[in-house]
């Protein structure tokens, strides 16, 4: 993970920028248990009515305006498979 400096302490709150697989473009707030951000993190979502774990890697953080921004890859290799919707049967 490519960091710029920045300070974080237990307790302190980070945002969370998810990029690319199904997460896209949501965003997440994490509080920190050791002074760190989470170089890895699983998020869960419901397809087909199953839960389904995603899989991404910390790639890079930021300070902005004194919050710590933390920008996270999905890692598709780790993740649940996810069917395409053409081999569902659903269009």
């Amino acid at each position: 993970m490519t960091e710029n400096t920045f300070t974080l302490n237990e307790g302190d709150e980070y945002v969370l920028f998810f990029q690319n697989g199904p997460a896209d473009g949501q965003v997440d707030r994490r509080v920190s248990h050791d002074g760190t951000c989470a170089k890895r993190v699983t998020v869960y979502a419901t397809v087909d009515g199953l839960e389904t774990g995603l899989s991404y890697v910390a790639e890079s953080a930021k300070s902005v305006a004194g919050q710590v921004q933390v920008f996270y890859i999905w890692d598709q290799a780790t993740s649940d498979d996810i069917e395409d919707l053409d081999d569902r049967g659903e269009h």
